[in-house]
This record gives structure tokens, C-alpha cells and sequence, in this order.
């Protein structure tokens, strides 16, 4: 690895999506900027399946260098009354669910729960919002932009597992201190979400039809959204601060 270059990340890009694939390259372009070497791999849905989303036993959580992932770009419709549960719980890994960021922590779960199993709608709305607190600082994934139906996301998904900015124990603080690899871990993943130019994609590539993305599943036209989180800054500064606290 050059001695400049922090670390290496592939960005796994559907190829079914020429605009993904344009905004992909924006990203990658501005990765290097701050000392991140990233590669774009430019798959089919079946590669995008095997390694991602109903991967074998064997490689869940693995890099992909291993044969799972690293992050991946990908979209989403969203449903009226949004579901992090689905997506999120620890209880739905893949292969079998759709967890395939493999995020595990004890407060999204506990949320994910009380969304799914509250009745009242002014609670329910309640634990929606502060999941979404809870989802905008831990970045599982960097929300890119909310269609023009509303409804729909554009993301790039992290895999959760790995050891840099998933469980953070291979970043320098996660080697001088393992009881702050998610500290670390996490200052990268918002450092990676700092140099996505969302505004820039929206207005070049989407010719305008979009919003800047918060988090997933929660767009604006969902009762739930909270229109206090704002998304995050493109911010390269920012971000090569992030990366300094994490130990680079």
C-alpha cells in the first residue's frame, strides 16, 4: 500500500444503473482526495447477490477481498410507514433476512423492536425519530438522495463486519485501544459519508429530481421523518478531521 494511502475499499456498483455508476465514480474520485485508495467493482446482480445480499454462509461479514463486500451503491422503495427492522435488526443477517450491512447493536435493535411493536402512533413516531438520531451518527449507511416520488433512497451500505470501519478493530485507535474500534470505526464511516457530494449528484446527474438523503428508511414523505437531522455536509476538510480521530 502506498504510504499515503490510508486504506484500500471497493465499492461494489450495480451495473444495471448508468447514473449510480456516474455518482459512484464521483465518490471514488473524492476518496482518493483524502487518502483512501478505492476501487469500484461493476457487477451484475448476480455477483451483487453472491457477495452481498444472499451470500453463502462462509463469506457473511467477510471483506472484499475475502469474497463478501466492503460497501455497496444501492437503491431502495421505501413503504409509507418505514421498517428498519427488516433491514437492520440484528436478527435478520443475511443470508436469510436483510441485513446485509450485518449491523449489530443493542439500541437499533431495542428501536427497531419498539417501532415494530408499539401501537400508539405518537410513541411509535417517537422511537421513529430517535432511531433515525440514533442511524444519522452511526452511518450503517450514507444515505446519498431521496427521489422525486418520495419514496425512493439511494445509498452506499457498509458492511459492518469489517474490520476498518465496520467493527473498527484494524483502525490505529481499534489497535492502541480496542474498547474504541466502534469509536473509530464510526468516525470513518461519517468521514466516508462527508465526501459524497449529494447536492452535486442531484443537480449534474439526476438534472435536479431529488433531496438529499438523511437516513434509511426514512424519507420525508413519511410521517416519522425528523426534519431536525440534516444531511451530511460535503466536506472534505471534515472529513480528513474524521479520519484523524480515528487514528490516521
Amino acid at each position: 500500500m502506498p504510504k499515503d494511502t490510508l486504506f484500500d475499499i471497493t465499492l461494489i456498483v450495480p451495473r444495471s444503473n448508468p447514473k449510480r455508476i456516474r455518482w459512484a465514480q464521483e465518490v471514488d474520485e473524492n476518496l482518493r482526495a483524502v487518502g483512501i485508495k478505492a476501487t469500484r467493482a461493476i457487477l451484475g446482480w448476480d455477483g451483487v447477490y453472491s457477495r452481498v445480499l444472499t451470500p453463502p454462509p462462509a463469506t457473511v461479514g467477510k471483506t472484499h477481498d475475502e469474497g463478501g463486500f466492503d460497501a455497496l451503491f444501492i437503491g431502495y422503495s421505501m413503504e409509507v410507514k418505514p421498517d428498519p427492522y427488516a433491514i437492520y435488526d440484528s436478527s435478520q443477517f443475511v443470508p436469510d433476512g436483510a441485513n446485509f450491512y450485518l449491523w449489530s447493536n443493542t439500541e437499533n435493535d431495542r428501536l427497531c423492536r419498539l417501532i415494530n411493536d408499539t401501537v400508539d402512533e405518537t410513541t411509535r413516531l417517537q422511537y421513529e425519530r430517535e432511531w433515525q438520531q440514533l442511524g444519522s451518527t452511526e452511518q450503517p449507511s450514507a444515505t446519498i438522495f431521496y427521489g422525486f416520488d418520495g419514496l425512493s433512497v439511494q445509498e452506499l451500505g457498509f458492511n459492518m463486519q469489517h474490520p476498518i470501519f465496520g467493527t473498527g478493530v484494524a483502525t490505529p485507535i481499534g489497535r492502541q485501544d480496542v474498547t474504541r474500534s466502534a469509536e473509530a470505526a464510526r468516525y470513518v464511516r461519517q468521514a466516508i459519508s462527508h465526501v459524497i457530494p449529494r447536492q452535486e449528484i442531484i443537480d449534474t446527474i439526476l438534472d435536479g429530481a431529488g433531496t438529499p438523503g438523511v437516513t434509511t428508511p426514512f424519507p420525508p414523505s413519511t410521517e416519522g421523518f425528523d426534519p431536525s437531522l440534516a444531511p451530511y455536509s460535503y466536506n472534505i476538510d471534515l472529513a480528513k478531521t474524521l479520519l484523524t480521530a480515528a487514528g490516521y
